[in-house]
């Protein structure tokens, strides 16, 4: 049940991050350029998000198997 949680958990930050980031592409539209939207993106808080929301996936999915039948 735990393993579900995180798994759920670093899904939604995933899935967050990237929809932010997928939102800031409307910077191009304003004359900005590959440059600019490379460093605010690194500057912004939301590329940690996906890190760590990929990190807590796959401690969920790979995570111990301990009290688990092997067939």
């Amino acid at each position: 049940m735990v393993r579900i949680f995180f798994f759920l958990l670093g899904f939604g930050l995933i899935v967050v991050g990237l929809t932010n980031l997928i939102l800031l592409l409307n910077l191009f539209s304003l004359g900005y350029g590959l440059e600019n939207y490379v460093n605010y993106i690194f500057n912004n808080s939301q590329i940690y998000v996906i890190v760590v929301g990929i990190i807590i996936l796959m401690f969920s999915v790979i995570g111990g198997y301990k009290n688990e039948l092997y067939i």
